[in-house]
């Protein structure tokens, strides 16, 4: 029975905090004067989105003379 209870209580809470965060969470627009005019990502290269290339191989090893 305790532990009908306790779930009981937890749901209701969560079911409540639903209600009253959303309300919370929203910004404030009407205060500021922050203006983004300009933004340069990578100095202005284009931007790869994607799996990234294979990395080159290793270089073989350098080689060895015998006397």
């Amino acid at each position: 029975m305790r532990k009908r209870v306790t779930v009981s209580a937890v749901a209701s809470a969560l079911a409540l905090s639903a209600f009253a965060v959303p309300g919370a969470a929203q910004a404030d627009e009407s205060v500021g004067d922050t203006k983004i005019t300009k933004v340069v990502v990578n100095g202005g290269s284009n931007i790869g989105a994607g799996p990234s290339p294979a990395p080159p191989p290793p270089a073989p090893p350098p080689a060895t003379t015998s006397p």
